[in-house]
């Protein structure tokens, strides 16, 4: 839950450009066009410069909604952040659907817990996303 009104937090989840602000710093974004979200926007993604991949702005529903497609790398799915209005707020999730492409990160897949990291991961992403609201801009 984020203490702040949808369209504060959306505008922070749509200004792609400032990502690379308050997600880790092991997560690098190179963003097409200005930085800001609008359907055929394109990310290119690392992990620690390892791992990579594209995802692309394919649905916005503003205040409520933002839908990538995976693609062209380590990942091939969709991501969505949505934003549901709640008293004292907004729920902000983050869910994915993506299957690995290279077949080490398959083979990995298959001793480690790729959901459950990438869900702790994302707890702390929802936690700066939560600082980076409260901040003036």
């Amino acid at each position: 839950m984020v203490s702040a009104a949808a369209e504060e937090v959306f505008s922070v989840l749509a200004d792609l450009s400032s990502y690379k602000e308050w997600w880790p710093r092991s997560i690098q974004f190179q963003i097409d066009d200005t930085g800001t979200a609008k359907v055929g926007t394109r990310m290119r993604i690392s992990n620690q410069g390892a791992v990579r991949w594209v995802a692309e702005v394919t649905a916005i529903e503003p205040n409520r909604r933002i839908a990538f497609r995976y693609g062209e790398g380590a990942w091939d799915g969709t991501a969505e952040w949505t934003l549901t209005r709640e008293a004292g707020g907004v729920r902000v999730r983050y869910a994915v659907d993506i299957v690995p492409v290279p077949f080490l990160i398959r083979v990995l897949g298959r001793f480690v817990d790729l959901g459950a990291k990438h869900s702790a991961r994302m707890q702390r992403v929802l936690e700066r996303l939560k600082t980076r609201v409260a901040r003036p801009r």
